[in-house]
């Protein structure tokens, strides 16, 4: 994790990111960022979060919660 010293969940290997450019970490979701909902629905239902609509931003991230 960027200014830290612990291990990202991307190396861990349970957290990617899509579509970087127009869905970045500060970008938000839904006023900014372009990741469709149904995308991220999608994700939901085989068992992932969603960080845009976890908190708004970040659309770009999705985490493995199972």
């Amino acid at each position: 994790m960027r200014g830290s010293n612990s291990i990202s969940t991307h190396v861990r290997g349970i957290a990617i990111d899509l579509a970087p450019t127009w869905n970045g970490n500060h970008t938000p979701w839904p006023e900014k960022a372009t990741m469709p909902l149904a995308v991220m629905e999608q994700f939901a239902r085989e068992g992932w979060l969603s960080a845009g609509a976890a908190w708004g931003r970040d659309a770009m991230h999705f985490q493995a919660t199972r």
